[in-house]
C-alpha cells in the first residue's frame, strides 16, 4: 500500500513475512514464529480468500479464482488467443468478466446452480431480463446446474457438469464468493460465527481486541465492500486508540452495500432486499422489455431499489432504503 519509508517515517513497527499463529486474549500479544509481542489493543483485519470448491482438485494456468495480482496476469496471458471460456459463479463479478471475455473475442458461458442469476440482489422478474440480455449478447446461460469434476488437460481443463455433460474449456474462472481466514480467531477463543462477530464499535466479546473488514460480522451481516471495509478501519482504529486513552467511543453504521454494473449499454443496480414474505415489487412506470426500475417494499417502508437497462435516480432512490 505504501514504500516502507512511509511506516518508517510514520512511526509505525511493519513486520512483514511473519505469520501470527495465536492472539492471547487474556495478555492481548500475539504469538509468531519470531516470539510473543503485547499490546493495549489489537484490530483483527485479515480478510477473507476466494472459494474454492471440492471439484477444483488443483489451482492451475485454466482453472483458478477471480481474486488477486497474480490471479489477473494468469488470466490475461491465457486470453491472448480465442478460447472457450466458463465462468463459475453469476455474481455480479461473473456477470462483468463475461461481458468483457466476450468483447475480447471469447466464447463465454456462465454456470449457476441457483435457478436465476444474483438472486440475492434481484427478483424473479428483473433476473430474468439479466439473463436474456446476457443471452441475447451470445453468452450461455447454464442455470440450476453445477460443475461435478474438473481434469486438467495441459493446456485447457475438461469440465463434467450435474447433467451428465462433458465440455473442454481454454479457462475456467471461479467467481463463487469469499472464505472468511477465521483459524487464527478460533485457535484464540475469539468468538465467531460466519466471521468474528462485533457490536456497533467493531469490539469483539474479548476486550480490547476489534474487527474489521471481511473478516467482521455485525449482528448477522458479513458482506463488505471495500468501501464499507474502509469506513470500518477507521472506525476500529478510533475505537481501539480510545479503549486505551479512555476517549469517545465512534459507532459504526451500516449501509446497504450496492450492486452496480454499467458496461457498454448493460447496467444493472440493486440496493438492499429482494422480494420475500411480507414485501412487494413496485414496478416503476416506464418499465419495458429493456428496462426496469422497482422498488422492494415492506410495511410501507422501501427496502430495496432494482434497476436493469438504466440507472436513473438510482443513487437518489438508495438514500431512502430502510433497514428492517
Amino acid at each position: 500500500m505504501h514504500p516502507l519509508e512511509w511506516y518508517i517515517d510514520n512511526g509505525i513497527d511493519l513486520k512483514i513475512n511473519t505469520a501470527v499463529k495465536e492472539i492471547d486474549t487474556s495478555s492481548l500479544s500475539i504469538i509468531t514464529d519470531s516470539g510473543n509481542h503485547s499490546f493495549d489493543s489489537i484490530i483483527v483485519s485479515i480478510g477473507a480468500g476466494p472459494i474454492v470448491p471440492p471439484f477444483v482438485k488443483e489451482i492451475t494456468k485454466t482453472c483458478l479464482p477471480l481474486w488477486n495480482i497474480e490471479n489477473a496476469k494468469t488470466i490475461r496471458s491465457a486470453l491472448n488467443k480465442p478460447t472457450n471460456i466458463l465462468i463459475v459463479g453469476g455474481g455480479v463479478i461473473g456477470v462483468e468478466t463475461a461481458l468483457r471475455a466476450l468483447d475480447s473475442g471469447h466464447n463465454v458461458s456462465i454456470i449457476e446452480r441457483e435457478a436465476r442469476l444474483m438472486p440475492r440482489n434481484f427478483s424473479v422478474k428483473a433476473s430474468d431480463m439479466i439473463r436474456q440480455h446476457l443471452e441475447k449478447k451470445g453468452i450461455n446461460i447454464l442455470l440450476q446446474t453445477e460443475v461435478k469434476e474438473t481434469f486438467n488437460n495441459n493446456e485447457s481443463t475438461i469440465t463434467s457438469f450435474s447433467d451428465g455433460k462433458q465440455a473442454e474449456y481454454g479457462l475456467v474462472l471461479l467467481s463463487i464468493g469469499a472464505l472468511r481466514k477465521l483459524s487464527l480467531a478460533n485457535a484464540s477463543d475469539i468468538k465467531t460465527g460466519k466471521g468474528i462477530i462485533t457490536n456497533t464499535y467493531l469490539q469483539t466479546l474479548s476486550q480490547n481486541i476489534y474487527a474489521c473488514g471481511d473478516i467482521a460480522q455485525l449482528n448477522s451481516i458479513v458482506q463488505c465492500s471495500a468501501k464499507e471495509a474502509t469506513i470500518q478501519g477507521r472506525v476500529a482504529a478510533l475505537n481501539s486508540l480510545a479503549s486505551v486513552t479512555g476517549g469517545n467511543f465512534s459507532e459504526y453504521i451500516h449501509s446497504y452495500p450496492a450492486v452496480s454494473l454499467k458496461y457498454g449499454d448493460f447496467e444493472i443496480h440493486s440496493m438492499g432486499n429482494v422480494p420475500e414474505n411480507e414485501t412487494e415489487e413496485h414496478i416503476f412506470d416506464g418499465s419495458d422489455e429493456n428496462t426496469y426500475r422497482a422498488c422492494i417494499v415492506k410495511k410501507e417502508k422501501t427496502v430495496g431499489i432494482q434497476m436493469i437497462g438504466t440507472g436513473k435516480d438510482f443513487n437518489k432512490l438508495a438514500n431512502t432504503v430502510k433497514h428492517i
